[in-house]
């Protein structure tokens, strides 16, 4: 939490970017609301996916979401439906749009007992953000689902 304090108040200093600022307080919401929870940034997500075993990337945004793209890899999971469908013997990373959706399904699984759950804060949104490979059913994708304009305002508009 302090780490995105002290972030907000180096961007104020030089002149605040409305998006960046309101990058800063969703994650420090997100933080704040979901303390279990073991938030991963990018970077994190990154070096995770570049060594075996590869932990199992889920994706709990809408199926129409899913479809427009997914970071490499992912599997999409209902968070509605049973969660049972995720192995427990695997590292696993969550993600959604920009990383609360995901949070309440990670703290779920921990709470069920999932040893090594991570929640990709900054998620999809983020992803795309710093020009990483999207994939659909079809191969790579520039484009993301924006879920709507008020939070696709926090994704790139050459990704809409």
């Amino acid at each position: 939490m302090l780490r995105w304090i002290l972030i907000a108040a180096l961007a104020a200093c030089a002149g605040p970017d409305p998006v960046e600022v309101r990058w800063l307080e969703i994650k420090a919401r997100i933080e704040r609301e979901f303390p279990a929870v073991d938030e991963w940034s990018t970077e994190q997500v990154e070096a995770a996916l570049s060594v075996e075993p590869k932990p199992l990337l889920v994706d709990v945004r809408e199926l129409d979401e899913f479809q427009i793209s997914r970071i490499p890899g992912a599997v999409h999971v209902d968070p509605d439906e049973d969660l049972a469908v995720v192995p427990r013997d695997r590292t696993v990373i969550v993600y959604c749009s920009v990383g609360y959706r995901s949070a309440v399904v990670a703290e779920r699984l921990r709470e069920a007992g999932y040893d090594s759950v991570h929640n990709y804060l900054g998620s999809i949104f983020e992803w795309a953000n710093r020009g990483l490979p999207l994939v659909d059913d079809d191969g790579p994708t520039d484009r993301v689902h924006p879920y709507d304009d008020h939070w696709g305002e926090l994704l790139n508009a050459r990704y809409h």
